[in-house]
């Protein structure tokens, strides 16, 4: 951990400012290029340029800043890919890179899990990385898997193995937002994919066995529910509402209100800056908690209504570009990735939902 004018930085704060510095490099080197591909998504543009005008407000520039960089590497990053990935061979490789560094990630965790030396952490996960965030590299992935399965590139059964792989990774996580996001965004892929009966089908299958993996189970049930012994399907399927009264939410809820109180009420239109929120928790507020667990409410309380409107048109303007992409040319390796990116868009917005996905960019 390092002390800087920017406040504490550890291992994924080093890398990320790595990526974004090297990113604007690239970037600046070819900035002709680089605005045009720009254009293509002026309400993201538009949704940066207001955060950067929240840094004049923000009660921390250290925090701030941070914050900016978090909203603005994605951007970045999709440019810098844009301009330095040109031919089809090099897709071929990043997507190579891709599969062997999810299933290289599952492989190490399980080793050092035997190794003792992740045994403590509450799921399987790498050192010095949170099970959430390891679970959520691994959703994305198996987004990027199911896709070859559902376009039948490469081995089909070399494929599955992968998915089995990756999904048993995630569940070993024990992370209850990611694995929700896998059956959301694999459930997503089918609607957009399949034909016929199996659209509606497999992915209402899937939430069944959502349901019953956090019912079934007597460790899946604990961890999602308060006093989880008295929860059964029977229960659940006769006072549903009660049930989800009694999700455990690790002190989320009450952190949630008091940011709204704090932050969006006295602004709701354009928030209180960017930043403003983690400087709370960590100069005013201390105790355990080191940032909001929901990207949504964050927004809401740093860059107001405004900013979750210029987010949404945003998100809502690279789902129509990949949907787009894919129908156009379903069998081919543009419509794989793009049916890669739907999927895998979806799962950041589940994500986006409990957890801190601005946070866990890198």
């Amino acid at each position: 951990m390092l002390t800087s004018d920017f406040g504490k930085m550890d291992l994924s704060a080093i890398r990320l400012l790595g990526l974004w510095v090297a990113a604007v490099m690239v970037l600046a080197l070819n900035i002709g290029q680089a605005w045009h591909y720009a254009k293509r998504y002026p309400f993201h543009l538009c949704f940066l340029f207001l955060a950067a005008l929240s840094l004049f407000c923000t009660p921390s520039l250290a925090y701030g800043t941070r914050m900016f960089a978090k909203l603005s590497a994605p951007v970045l990053f999709i440019l810098l890919t844009m301009v330095v990935v040109s031919d089809k061979r090099q897709f071929a490789t990043m997507e190579r890179l891709f599969l062997i560094g999810g299933i290289g990630a599952t492989v190490a965790a399980v080793l050092f899990y035997v190794a003792g030396v992740t045994r403590d952490e509450v799921g399987l996960t790498l050192p010095a990385t949170s099970p959430a965030l390891f679970s959520a590299y691994l959703t994305v992935i198996a987004m990027v898997v199911f896709a070859r399965l559902n376009t039948s590139a490469g081995n089909r059964a070399t494929n599955l193995l992968l998915l089995l792989c990756l999904m048993a990774g995630i569940i070993a996580a024990f992370t209850r937002i990611t694995i929700g996001a896998l059956f959301i965004g694999i459930s997503a892929m089918m609607l957009c994919a399949s034909r016929g009966l199996f659209r509606f089908v497999l992915p209402v299958g899937g939430l069944f066995g959502l349901v019953a993996l956090f019912v079934v189970s007597d460790t899946f049930r604990n961890r999602m529910f308060m006093d989880g012994g008295s929860i059964t399907l029977m229960s659940l399927v006769e006072d549903p509402l009660a049930a989800f009264s009694r999700v455990h939410g690790s002190g989320r809820y009450e952190a949630l209100g008091t940011v709204l109180d704090k932050f969006f009420s006295p602004s709701p239109f354009i928030g209180s800056g960017i930043g403003a929120t983690q400087n709370y928790f960590y100069s005013q507020m201390g105790g355990g908690i080191g940032v909001i667990h929901s990207e949504f409410v964050r927004l809401a309380a740093e860059v107001g209504i405004a900013g979750l409107i210029l987010f949404a048109l945003a998100i809502v303007g690279y789902l129509l570009r990949l949907i787009r992409v894919y129908r156009q040319s379903p069998g081919s390796p543009a419509g794989r990735y793009a049916l890669a990116g739907i999927s895998s868009l979806i799962v950041y917005l589940t994500f986006m939902a409990t957890d801190n996905a601005f946070d866990y960019f890198n």
